[in-house]
């Protein structure tokens, strides 16, 4: 009978070790980067938080897990862990790469977000902002393998929070169109206009839609990179 309970709980914790790991990023984004980004002379680097459902127990494995990261993200740091629901999180900050251009096809296969796994591009038009998530196909599929081979860990973004913090730092008011997403918890499942009044913040949360289509490559997909909008800025003309 003990043998029998052993092996029970020896194939639950193969089931739990073998389970994906959740996969959260939390950023923001603001307004004056957004107006003040076609004059920069500097690549733009946004705060982000990354937080992975897994932390190895011993310490020699959570250097080599910290340092996974940092040769994976740019500027990985602050590394930290979080309870979430029974579940130990591994949480670390990191450099997000935000660009802008007139069209983001073509200005993202000459930009240097083939170094990143996620970055945000601003493709602009007459008075507007259109606001892309990246993803960068080959790096994601080599962080995935790298995690599975090292922790057997499957890392996907079926079961993550990708939330862009959109603040309005400016002393006007913007309007903004999101789509498929989370507006500071309210569900949108195809579009909403929102008006920010000054220091608005607005928590944009990827619907499981927008968030799941990042795991598949479709025909608009171009260059190796993954790209959905989740919202537009209209800016004001000078």
């Amino acid at each position: 009978m003990k043998a029998k309970k052993s092996l029970i709980v020896s194939l639950m914790a193969l089931v739990i070790a073998l389970s994906g790991c959740n996969f959260d990023l939390n950023t923001d984004l603001y307004i004056q980067d957004i107006i003040e980004l076609p004059s920069f002379d500097e690549l733009l680097y946004g705060s982000a938080t990354i937080a992975i459902g897994y932390a190895p127990d011993e310490p020699e494995d959570q250097e080599k897990l910290q340092q996974l990261m940092i040769d994976t993200f740019r500027n990985a740091r602050d590394f930290r862990e979080e309870e979430r629901n029974y579940t130990t999180y591994t949480l670390f900050d990191i450099d997000l790469l935000i660009l802008g251009g007139s069209d983001h096809t073509a200005d993202l296969a000459a930009s240097p977000a083939s170094e990143d796994i996620f970055s945000i591009f601003v493709e602009y038009g007459e008075n507007l902002a259109t606001l892309y998530a990246v993803l960068n196909e080959s790096k994601y599929k080599e962080f995935q393998t790298l995690l599975k081979d090292e922790y057997w860990q499957d890392v996907t973004l079926e079961d993550a929070n990708i939330i862009v913090n959109l603040i309005n730092d400016t002393r006007e008011s913007v309007s903004t169109q999101l789509f498929s997403v989370y507006a500071n918890n309210t569900p949108y499942p195809y579009s909403t206009t929102i008006t920010m009044g000054r220091r608005d913040e607005v928590a944009i949360k990827f619907s499981n839609v927008l968030r799941d289509s990042l795991e598949y490559t479709y025909d608009d997909d171009t260059g190796g990179f993954r790209t959905r909008v989740f919202g537009t800025v209209i800016l004001l003309a000078e």
